[in-house]
């Protein structure tokens, strides 16, 4: 017997191929992240942000058959964990912000969580457990099915080291990690999926032009447009993706002549693929096409490039800094592979454009130039040419590249690492707080009075602005959230997780119990104060105050205004955690507060009392 079909790991690795072994090995590394965060546990998580508006299509029409969201108001006051955010328009309706394309992705898992959900205990109404765990699941489902998609794509080209470490690269060491799993749902990943089985089956189509691959091409092209208009620039990519010169675009034209009826069966599935968007939009407005986005929008004639590129506040390159072997891999690309240059240059150009010329060119909050993920597929391609050119050159420079490479890689993963511990600020990085976090994966006790929050409503004007310090407000449509755990302790005290609350009173904690983690607060007799901060606030603000609460009595909690006045109490207990009840209590600010809010913990009952978790929602 020949020994070398003997099985075993070198020969299982030789045939499997190292590009398959790197799919794997993402896959690991994301679903491990999963089931060690396990965001899903948390109603506050998962569902929060951009995704409470991408995902209200499933449940309103599937649970509650109220596209018309009137049903709002009752279903959020039922449960915490229910959220469902509209736009009001002059016509007294209400309107999701944004397109349907990710509730079309949700769907399927939407459809085995709701399934699921009452066989396993959990309220079937579109927001508990299995529902949260089963969008994080879809995450990974779909970035699995990316990376294969672009693997075929690169393959067509490229050996299969090349191809693994540039997948390697996008899906762990730049911030795609952190939304492929801490904030799974967000659009990111599924236009990274959507535009590689787009270029896939952009190659097929040219090879082999077949009405299938024409369908599939319309049906991806029309979703990745529903999902983010601006993923239209795909159609660019498409487009000149093997055009390198004149004669081959004389012939890539001549193609599609003689294929145009596919062609258009591809434009006509793209259309029908839109036409519920502009159904719903007819029954909600009364106009087949609606700007949802209301006062928000392009300054096309004042790109923040720069800033979007290498600012402190958000940096695509700042951030993710071995994505620059990537723009410098369109060197060698244009020299040995010159007909696959002009696609990925002109649409990652004209991203970057696009997207520093939104009004918050920083994209709210989220680590680095969130939106950019959706064009990585784009940039494997340079990424991958770099790669071989380098594998080309001589020892001491393929070296000195080598370990540059893992050092900017390395720093594009302890990011993901900073972020997740609140060393890096969603919103409001600067130059001071981000050499202050350099070395440091949890912020300092000085962070928080570094940062500076910019001025949403000044943005909007197209001015560039931060907000001084005494002008800051709890942003809406956010929370704060302490755990009196290592990563929200400095020398034993909680820190302002959103740089806008300031802490006063002195805090003890202990390990003697917790609602999660190991820490919680302690209060007695000794130290009846255990907690208090000042919130400032702005009229018409809405608030929910949760924590974790173990004693009897656990004394007051109370919300005052910071100039006086009636003290607001109460609270009611709506849940309980391992022998910590979760207490809540709401109020709405009416248009005669103008003032900062007092927050308290008063245990002046003499017992002892814990605390924990503590959250504070706000909202417009």
């Amino acid at each position: 017997m020949d020994t070398n079909d003997k099985p075993g790991p070198r020969r299982l690795f030789s045939r499997l191929g190292a590009d398959r072994w790197a799919i794997a090995l993402v896959v690991f590394v994301v679903l491990y992240v999963d089931f060690n965060l396990v965001v899903w546990r948390g109603p506050d998580r998962v569902i929060n942000h951009d995704v409470v508006s991408y995902y209200g299509y499933l449940p309103a029409t599937f649970i509650y058959g109220d596209l018309s969201l009137r049903y709002a108001d009752q279903a959020n006051a039922s449960s915490p964990e229910v959220r469902i955010w509209g736009t009001w328009l002059d016509n007294g309706k209400v309107v999701i912000k944004t397109t349907s394309g990710m509730a079309v992705l949700y769907f399927p898992f939407f459809t085995i969580a709701h399934a699921l959900s009452e066989p396993l205990g959990h309220a079937p109404n579109g927001y508990s457990l299995p529902y949260r765990m089963a969008l994080v699941l879809a995450t990974a489902f779909y970035l699995l099915l990316g990376l294969l998609a672009l693997r075929a794509a690169l393959r067509r080209f490229f050996g299969p080291g090349a191809v693994a470490l540039a997948l390697l690269t996008f899906a762990l060491l730049t911030n795609m990690l952190h939304y492929a799993t801490a904030e799974a749902p967000m659009p990111h990943v599924y236009g990274f999926f959507l535009l590689s089985l787009a270029l896939e089956l952009g190659f097929r189509f040219h090879e082999q032009p077949r009405w299938s691959t024409a369908t599939a091409l319309g049906l991806v092209v029309g979703l990745a447009f529903l999902v983010r208009p601006t993923n239209g620039l795909l159609v660019l990519a498409l487009a000149l993706m093997g055009v390198a010169d004149w004669p081959s675009a004389r012939a890539r034209l001549w193609l599609w002549a003689r294929q145009s009826p596919k062609l258009a069966a591809a434009v006509l599935v793209a259309f029908v693929v839109q036409w519920p968007q502009m159904l719903y939009w007819k029954m909600i407005t009364g106009h087949f096409f609606f700007y949802s986005y209301g006062d928000e929008g392009f300054f096309l004639l004042q790109p923040r490039w720069v800033e979007f590129l290498f600012s402190f506040r958000k940096g695509w390159l700042l951030y993710n800094p071995v994505l620059l072997f990537a723009l410098a891999g369109f060197v060698p690309l244009w020299r040995r592979r010159r007909a696959l240059f002009l696609g990925p240059l002109l649409v990652v150009a004209l991203s970057v454009y696009l997207f520093s010329s939104w009004w918050t060119w920083w994209f709210g909050g989220g680590l680095a130039s969130r939106p950019m993920i959706d064009v990585f597929p784009l940039l494997a391609f340079p990424l991958a040419a770099g790669l071989e050119a380098i594998g080309r050159l001589r020892l001491r420079p393929r070296l000195a590249l080598g370990v540059a490479y893992g050092l900017l890689g390395a720093s594009g993963l302890f990011n993901v690492i900073k972020y997740h511990y609140g060393a890096i600020h969603w919103d409001s990085m600067t130059r001071a707080a981000f050499f202050d976090s350099f070395f440091r994966a949890r912020p300092s006790a000085r962070f928080y009075h570094l940062v500076e929050a910019p001025d949403y409503d000044a943005a909007k004007l197209g001015i560039q602005a931060t907000l001084p310090a005494d002008q800051l407000s709890f942003p809406p449509d956010s929370f704060l959230r302490v755990h009196c755990d290592a990563e929200t302790l400095v020398d034993g005290r909680p820190v302002d997780l959103m740089g806008q609350v300031v802490f006063e009173a002195g805090h003890t904690a202990t390990d003697e119990a917790a609602s999660s983690g190991r820490f919680a607060l302690r209060s007695d007799a000794d130290s009846p104060r255990c907690l208090g901060f000042s919130m400032p606030v702005h009229p018409g603000l809405k608030l929910r105050v949760e924590l974790m609460v173990q004693g009897e009595p656990w004394g007051r909690i109370v919300l005052a205004p910071a100039a006086g006045g009636q003290p607001l109490s109460g609270g009611q207990v709506v849940g309980h955690r391992d022998g910590f009840d979760r207490v809540a209590f709401e109020l709405a600010l009416d248009s005669s507060f103008r003032d900062s809010l007092h927050f308290h913990l008063l245990n002046d009952g003499g017992r002892v009392v814990l605390y924990d978790d503590l959250k504070v929602f706000a909202w417009d």
